[in-house]
């Protein structure tokens, strides 16, 4: 037992060989036939600076040749296993064009590895497969899955650590385009990036930190010109959730918490399908048409306990002090319970009023002054099949899960924490790189 060997070839040349075999089938051939311990079939060693443990070449300068090929039959075996305190294996192709490889690596088993890297150092930025290209246009790691169905994975990236990173990619460049992570979807269904935070408390699917002054969180384009595309489909499925959370943390200057935008006439800058409210005001705003340099105009949108409808115009009386009034062709379609006001213009008018109360989306007003002008207003209370469906309330209490909080804590001298829509503010720190 210990340490037999077939056979031991040394050689003390510089640039010599320890053994030279040739043969049209085998040049060397190391067999041990031990069935435990650490049998080797052949070992390979070097004390030079520049030299090779084991050095294969393969000269024919076509075919799929190998400067060396290791097979290993046990479950728990490797086909070629280096170690060295540098390099533990290397392989390279000189070939300047073709599908050449300087490693080929595979495995045959149902759970095997074609490559298992792994750096055993505990501490340190140890990297447990590197890759690298100097092309312009290459890849420094590239991974395939060739199966046409299932959930194969062309690469697959985990991390242990509580505060690491499964993927880490860092765009080095200063300047320009750089991307941390390029990912592409070909299937019309597909999807270029699938994240999934599977924990049960305050996950996030997607967690993005941008630095720069003119910085943007989270950019998202769709390039097709037609069809109803989605820059952004955000989705909750809580019955306390929130589809879209936007926050801006500044308590100075003119900040958004979501900013809508379309350049389209016949757009909207943000479109809400359902009810729409605000715990503030709700206003247009334009450049003030006196000041516009300086000033805008703000003019606020009329608040009351009912959905009401407005419409408003002037007319002017005919020679018996009367005038017929149309509405739109769809008023009595979406308004009920209308209420009038009649405003006179150029002369009092004591006996002005609605003659004929609005049918046929028409109304009449009398006892005016012939040729003079009236002001009217109708109000009438929303009535069209989406309120008739859903309704509405002026006064709703609270659900369970907000009773004792309030939409602005700070008016009642209560702690933000009470807030109905307070946030903890997430950690804002950049990621620990790895």
């Amino acid at each position: 037992m210990g340490w037999t060997y077939g056979g031991l070839f040394k050689s003390e040349s510089p640039q010599g060989c320890g053994v030279h075999g040739e043969s049209p089938a085998l040049g060397v051939r190391g067999v041990a036939t031990a069935t435990s311990g650490s049998a080797r079939g052949v070992v390979g060693s070097t004390s030079s600076t520049d030299g090779f443990g084991v050095y294969g070449e393969a000269s024919a300068n076509s075919g799929y040749n190998a400067g060396v090929f290791g097979i290993s039959r046990s479950s728990t075996g490797s086909g070629v296993k280096g170690t060295s305190p540098y390099i533990g294996v290397l392989g390279a192709t000189d070939a300047s064009s073709g599908h050449v490889y300087g490693g080929w690596f595979e495995s045959g088993s149902t759970e095997g590895r074609g490559v298992l890297g792994y750096a055993t150092a505990s501490s340190g930025e140890t990297i447990g497969v590197y890759g690298r290209t100097n092309s312009s246009s290459g890849t420094g790691v590239y991974g395939v899955a060739v199966s046409s169905y299932g959930s194969a994975s062309g690469g697959r990236f985990e991390t242990n650590s509580p505060d690491g990173a499964g993927v880490y990619g860092e765009g080095m460049a200063n300047q320009g385009w750089s991307i941390g992570g390029h990912f592409v979807s070909r299937s019309d269904w597909g999807m270029g990036v699938f994240v999934e935070a599977v924990g049960r408390t305050a996950t996030k699917g997607i967690w993005v930190l941008s630095q720069g002054d003119s910085a943007i969180g989270v950019g998202a384009v769709t390039n097709h010109p037609s069809g109803g595309t989605c820059s952004g489909w955000f989705e909750n499925h809580s019955t306390s959730g929130t589809g879209v959370y936007g926050y801006t943390t500044a308590s100075t200057g003119t900040t958004y918490g979501v900013y809508g935008r379309s350049e389209s006439t016949n757009g909207y800058g943000v479109y809400s399908r359902g009810r729409f409210a605000a715990t503030g005001t709700k206003s247009f705003q334009i450049d003030h048409p006196l000041n516009p340099e300086t000033h805008f105009l703000n003019h606020y949108a009329a608040e009351g306990p009912e959905p009401q409808n407005i419409y408003n115009g002037v007319v002017v009386l005919d020679a018996r002090g009367e005038a017929w009034v149309q509405l739109p062709d769809y008023f009595e379609a979406i308004n009920r319970d209308p209420r009038y006001t009649l405003t006179p213009i150029g002369a009092p008018m004591p006996n002005l009023h609605v003659a004929v109360e609005i049918q046929n989306n028409l109304f009449k007003i009398a006892g005016g002054v012939p040729g003079k002008k009236v002001s009217w207003e109708v109000k009438a209370i929303r009535n069209d099949r989406w309120i008739q469906e859903y309704g509405y309330q002026t006064e709703t209490p609270k659900p369970a899960q907000h009773r004792g909080k309030y939409l602005h804590p700070e008016l009642y001298g209560q702690p933000k924490e009470l807030g109905i829509h307070y946030r903890p503010e997430p950690e804002r720190e950049a990621p620990v790189k790895q």
